[in-house]
C-alpha cells in the first residue's frame, strides 16, 4: 500500500462525508490488506491463556457439575486447536491477505476465486461485543445466489453461508482504521456495479 493510499485510509467517514471520501479513493488500483503477525501473536497468547484457565479449572474444580466441566474442556480443546492451526499457518508464511481489484475481492479464508463486485447485493458491519464493549472488525457481504456456485468455498465459508446466507470479510490489515477500510470496500462496490445498503 502506497503512502498516498495510507493517507487516504486515515480519513473517517461520517454521513455525507463518507460519500465524499469515497469519491477520493482510486478504485482502479489493486489494494492488499495484509494481517499483522504481531497482532496475531497477541491473540494466540490470549486464547492460549483462556484455554489453559478453562482446561485446568474444569478438572481442579471438582465441586462443579460434570456437564460444566466437560463443556469447559471442549471449549479449551477448541481454543487450543485454533492456536495450533494459527501457529502452523504463520510458520509456513501463509498470512491472510484480502485483495481488492477492479475484478472483485479475494480472501483465502473464503475462496481462491475473486468475488465480482457486481455480484454484491449488500454490505454491513457485524458488531462484536468484547468485555461489554462493541468493536467493529468484520463485514458481512451478501452476493447474488448464482454467484455462490462459481466459488470454491472453504469449509468455514460454507458453514457461514449456511448459517447467515452471507460471507464474512474481516479487517485483516493494520495500515488504516476500520472505518476507512469500510469506506474503501463500499467505494469499490459502487464503482464496479455492486449494491451497498
Amino acid at each position: 500500500m502506497t503512502r498516498a493510499e495510507r493517507k487516504s485510509g486515515e480519513l473517517q467517514p461520517h454521513g455525507n462525508r463518507g460519500h465524499a471520501l469515497s469519491a477520493t479513493i482510486d478504485t482502479t488500483q489493486v489494494r492488499m490488506f495484509r494481517e499483522n503477525p504481531g497482532k496475531v501473536t497477541i491473540r494466540i497468547v490470549t486464547l492460549s491463556a483462556v484455554a489453559i484457565f478453562l482446561g485446568f479449572g474444569a478438572w481442579l474444580e471438582a465441586n462443579q457439575p460434570m456437564m460444566v466441566r466437560v463443556a469447559c474442556s471442549v471449549v479449551a480443546f477448541a481454543l487450543t486447536a485454533i492456536c495450533f492451526a494459527t501457529i502452523a499457518r504463520l510458520l509456513t508464511g501463509k498470512h491472510r491477505v484480502l485483495t481488492l481489484s477492479t475484478d472483485g475481492f479475494q480472501f483465502s479464508n473464503i475462496a481462491p476465486e475473486f468475488v465480482p463486485w457486481s455480484a454484491v447485493t449488500s454490505i454491513s458491519v457485524v458488531p462484536i461485543s468484547f468485555r461489554g464493549r462493541q468493536r467493529s472488525s468484520l463485514l458481512e457481504v451478501k452476493i447474488k445466489e448464482p454467484e455462490w456456485g462459481k466459488l470454491t468455498l472453504t469449509r468455514a465459508a460454507k458453514l457461514n453461508k449456511l448459517q447467515t446466507g452471507a460471507m464474512w470479510v474481516p479487517w485483516v490489515g493494520e495500515e488504516a482504521s476500520f472505518e476507512s477500510f469500510l469506506t474503501t470496500m463500499k467505494s469499490y462496490i459502487r464503482a464496479h456495479g455492486g449494491k451497498v445498503d
